[in-house]
């Protein structure tokens, strides 16, 4: 499992829209607002999950 941090993620829209983002990308992962955390359970996707967080507008970072 990796964990991605995204601390400019602020609100339910935030969340949304990376969810949409992983989704269209075929990655399964859970996405927590509260910790501003992205979950993902398969690290073979993670290079991919980084790229879909950033072009949605956000600042992930391992």
């Amino acid at each position: 499992m990796t964990i991605i941090n995204v601390k400019d993620m602020h609100c339910s829209h935030c969340k949304m829209t990376i969810e949409k983002a992983l989704k269209r990308k075929h990655i399964n992962a859970e996405v927590d607002l509260e910790n501003k955390q992205v979950k993902i359970s398969d690290d073979a996707d993670k290079e991919k999950a980084l790229e879909a967080i950033k072009t949605s507008g956000f600042t992930p970072t391992l």
